[in-house]
C-alpha cells in the first residue's frame, strides 16, 4: 500500500489510520498537542470558521482519538482539533515543511480535507441501511437530516460539522470548495465577494466540465472568493466568456484572494490564455493531492478543452493525401 505522509493511509479501520497519522508527526507528546490546540485560533487562520472546534481536550480524549476506546467515532471538531494540534507539532520537530511566510504547515488545508472525507466516509460505512421511505417519503423517526443533506441516527454522539466546507454527499451533487495552495487569508481581512450570478451559458460551459463546476457557481453565489477564482481560471479558459472572467478576478483580488491578482491583465489587454492555463493545470495537481476527484475531473477537462481549441482546424481542400 503506497502511502503519502500526513494523510489517511487507507486502513480498513479508520484508527489506523489515526495512528499512522501520529507516526508521521514524530509521535509528538500529549501536552505539546493539547497546547496547541488551545492555540488554532492564532495558529491556522481558517477561512470558515471554527465554531465546532473545541479549544481544550484532555488526555484521556487524545488517547480515546488513537485508540478507539470510546466505541464510537469522533466528532468533526475533534479530528480537527487533533489532526491541526499533531501538524503544528510536525513543524516544531521538522517533520513537515512549513510556509516560510505563515508558519502554517505546509498543504495543511489539504490535509485537514482528506482526513474530514476520510471520517465521513468511516461514518457512512459504520451507518446502517435507511429504512424505505415511508408513503409520502416521510422517513423513520430513527434519523433526522443534517445541515449537509445526510441522515444521522438519533443519539448518534453529537457528531458535529465539519470546520471544513461539506463535502461529497451520498445521493447529490454538493462538494466542498477545493483549498488551493495559495497562503490563507489573513484574519481580518475582507472574504467574501459581491454575489456572483451565472448566465445560462456560463452555467453550461461549467457543467460541460463536471458536478464541479456546480458547486463552483453555487460557492460563488454566496460570495466564496476561492469559488470564483477557480471559477474565473475554468472560464478564461473558452473565448466565449473570458471577458466575464476577468472581472470576477477583479472581485476575487479585491476580496484578497491572494492567487487572483496574478492573473488580471493590464489594462486594455486580456487574461493570458497560457498563464490560465497554466493555473488550471496546477489545480489538478492540487486536486489530485487532495483526493478530490470531481475538482480533479473538471480541471482536467479544462485543460483538453483549452489545448484541442488551440489547435488550428485544417480548411477543406487541406488535408493531407
Amino acid at each position: 500500500m503506497t502511502h503519502r505522509p500526513f494523510y489517511p493511509a487507507g486502513h480498513e479501520d479508520i484508527f489506523e489510520d489515526f495512528r499512522q497519522f501520529r507516526a508521521d508527526c514524530g509521535k509528538p507528546d500529549s501536552s505539546s498537542v493539547l497546547d496547541n490546540v488551545a492555540r488554532l485560533e492564532q495558529l491556522f487562520p481558517l477561512k470558515h470558521g471554527r465554531k465546532s472546534v473545541p479549544r481544550t481536550l484532555s488526555k484521556s480524549a487524545m488517547s480515546q482519538f488513537f485508540t478507539g476506546s470510546k466505541g464510537t467515532l469522533p466528532a468533526a471538531g475533534i479530528t480537527a482539533a487533533l489532526i491541526l494540534g499533531h501538524l503544528r507539532c510536525a513543524v516544531e520537530n521538522g517533520s513537515i515543511r512549513s510556509d516560510p511566510e505563515t508558519g502554517t504547515p505546509h498543504d495543511w488545508e489539504c490535509i485537514l480535507e482528506a482526513w474530514q472525507a476520510r471520517l465521513r466516509q468511516a461514518k457512512r460505512q459504520n451507518r446502517p441501511e435507511p429504512p424505505l421511505p415511508r408513503h409520502g417519503g416521510r422517513q423513520d423517526a430513527g434519523t433526522s437530516s443534517t445541515a449537509t443533506g445526510t441522515a444521522e441516527p438519533s443519539g448518534s454522539g453529537g457528531a458535529t460539522a465539519p470546520v471544513v466546507p461539506p463535502g461529497p454527499v451520498e445521493g447529490g451533487s454538493r462538494l466542498a470548495v477545493m483549498p488551493t495552495a495559495s497562503p490563507p487569508v489573513p484574519p481580518g481581512t475582507t472574504r467574501h465577494t459581491d454575489p456572483v450570478h451565472l448566465t445560462p451559458d456560463e452555467s453550461a460551459a461549467l457543467v460541460a466540465h463536471g458536478d464541479y463546476g456546480l458547486v463552483l457557481a453555487e460557492h460563488a453565489r454566496i460570495g466564496d472568493p476561492e469559488a470564483l477564482y477557480q471559477l474565473a481560471v475554468a472560464l478564461a479558459l473558452d473565448p466565449d466568456h473570458c471577458a466575464r472572467a476577468q472581472a470576477w478576478l477583479v472581485s476575487a483580488t479585491a476580496a484578497r484572494h491572494p492567487a487572483a491578482a496574478g492573473l488580471v491583465p493590464e489594462p486594455g489587454r486580456s487574461i493570458d490564455v497560457h498563464d490560465a492555463r497554466a493555473r488550471a493545470k496546477e489545480l489538478a495537481r492540487r486536486a489530485e493531492g487532495c483526493g478530490h476527484e470531481a475538482a480533479l475531473e473538471f480541471f482536467l477537462s479544462c485543460v483538453q478543452q483549452a489545448a484541442l481549441r488551440a489547435v488550428p482546424i485544417a480548411a477543406e481542400g487541406d488535408e493531407p493525401r
